[in-house]
């Protein structure tokens, strides 16, 4: 993730999200807290956005089909995390085809930096907060993915060693162990996996 440390410091400060490190540099100039993906508007889910859980998380997607995907996977990333970003997409009004926040401050030379942040966060402020509602899984699937994972694995501890979790016939519980009743009595405790 583009300028962490800054991130990490300013905890309290909402966040940009804009494509690329040319625009996350120059929207700093700014003053404000701004990021951006490693590897380009193509690879978002492969960046760590932990550090926006439970933030205000502004994203300023590029004018084309690209960026607004890019603004897309972002919101959808940074909603699940735990807890979710507040997130709000601020299109750019007056952006060329393919333009970017960078196009945007060009159009805003004449004023000062400060009167610039002030007109940007009056954008923002007045931009609605996208809700994405994660959709909770059914109790039958959630009880289906249980019983898969108790088919396959066991709890147990062993006297000399804390809680384990094993797969089912592995060497770890021993040779003969294949199923949750074959384990020796002072292996099995009865306790179970918060």
């Amino acid at each position: 993730m583009f300028r962490l440390p800054e991130l990490l410091e300013k905890a309290s400060d909402r966040i940009f999200v804009v494509e690329g490190e040319k625009c996350a540099c120059v929207l700093a100039t700014l003053g404000v807290l701004v990021t951006t993906s490693a590897h380009g508007g193509k690879s978002a889910d492969k960046t760590d956005w932990g550090p926006l859980a439970g933030r205000e998380v502004i994203i300023l997607p590029d004018n084309d089909g690209e960026g607004r995907c890019y603004a897309q996977t972002v919101t959808g990333i940074v909603s699940r995390l735990s807890p979710p970003a507040m997130v709000k997409i601020l299109e750019l009004s007056g952006l060329p085809e393919k333009g970017d926040c960078v196009d945007w401050l060009d159009t805003c030379d004449v004023q000062t930096p400060e009167d610039i942040r002030a007109e940007l966060f009056n954008l923002v402020d007045r931009t609605e907060v996208i809700s994405q509602k994660i959709q909770p899984r059914p109790l039958a699937q959630l009880l289906d993915s249980i019983c898969a994972f108790l088919q396959r694995y066991v709890v147990f501890q062993h006297p000399e060693q804390p809680i384990a979790i094993a797969p089912l016939g592995s060497s770890y519980m021993g040779a003969r162990c294949a199923r949750v009743h074959c384990l020796p009595a002072r292996w099995f405790t009865g306790k179970t996996v918060r």
